[in-house]
């Protein structure tokens, strides 16, 4: 599945590239990348129809394949509502934190406590041919500056894995064409279209080698992570999110029913955008309405 929109809000923009999701005209446009086994969980992503007939996603299984696509189902696809710690009705995305800080925030947020099931690769060899580099923390300041105007910026970095994982790839490259070799098969993409991308299965002793070939640019920002996903931390909180799943007994365009028990004031997580109108009732009783990232619609539970 994937979402196209050119008459989102504005809060709706901010909320997806916040998450670091493809985004452009401002608050017009974002893209739904399906890159992410954590996004594809809270957003209940069940099943992608594949037009490449190339993606290898972490809990994507296909079940059936045609002449030019395949279908994917997500066997970790959350239902719409959930309940979670009250941490997530303080998450933010503003900042200066990467797509990975970012969605590993949003998952320790649900949980109440600090998992991280997202784990940076420290690279073996990085190099930059025509530029100068600047370093910081924050990527929109990390700068590059090209020396020669004739001859385009190239990066390189290197990577051996450790053992059998999924691999993905985040950066802060605005411009130019970013290629991952795994044993020599090469992948090409264009770094403005994916901030951040599943790379594929690997196994121990690939050797992976990223490229990055900018021919355009005279000063511009960089950065880049290889990342694993921790696929133990990320099954036990599926395993207790969803067992705190509301139970939906009846829904159509305009009301949704659904039954879920609550241990405290906890919160009912909705992958619900709140665009206004919506009411919420427990028991008969008018609960208040509130927005996480200041988007999603959820509810405190009482017990």
């Amino acid at each position: 599945v994937s979402y196209y929109s050119s008459t989102m809000s504005g809060d709706a923009y901010n909320f997806f590239e916040g998450l670091g999701y493809r985004v452009y005209a401002k608050n017009v446009s974002t893209v739904y990348n399906p890159f992410s086994p954590v996004m594809n969980s809270f957003f209940s992503i069940k099943y992608i129809t594949d037009k490449s007939n190339s993606l290898e996603l972490n809990g994507m299984n296909e079940i059936y394949s045609g002449p030019n696509y395949k279908i994917l189902e997500n066997e970790m696809a959350l239902p719409i509502a959930f309940m979670v710690d009250n941490d997530l009705m303080g998450w933010d995305s503003k900042g200066d934190k990467n797509p990975i800080e970012i969605q590993n925030s949003f998952l320790n947020a649900a949980m109440g406590q600090e998992v991280n099931v997202f784990e940076k690769m420290a690279y073996e060899s990085a190099s930059v041919a025509n530029a100068s580099l600047t370093y910081d923390e924050n990527w929109e300041k990390q700068k590059y500056t090209r020396a020669d105007t004739n001859n385009p910026v190239q990066f390189k970095f290197g990577y051996t894995i450790q053992k059998d994982q999924h691999l993905y790839l985040q950066h802060g490259f605005k411009k130019g064409n970013i290629s991952v070799s795994i044993n020599g098969i090469t992948k090409k993409f264009e770094a403005a279209k994916s901030p951040f991308k599943a790379i594929g299965h690997v196994k121990t002793g690939d050797v992976v080698d990223i490229y990055v070939d900018i021919s355009d640019v005279g000063i511009g920002v960089w950065g880049i992570d290889l990342v694993t996903l921790n696929e133990e931390k990320f099954l036990d909180c599926y395993n207790q999110l969803n067992e705190n799943s509301a139970q939906i007994i009846k829904a159509t365009d305009t009301k949704i029913k659904c039954k879920v028990n609550s241990d405290g004031d906890g919160v009912l997580y909705t992958s619900i955008p709140d665009d206004g109108g919506w009411t919420v009732k427990c028991n008969g009783r008018k609960l208040t309405t509130h927005r996480i990232g200041d988007y999603l619609l959820a509810v405190v539970v009482p017990q």
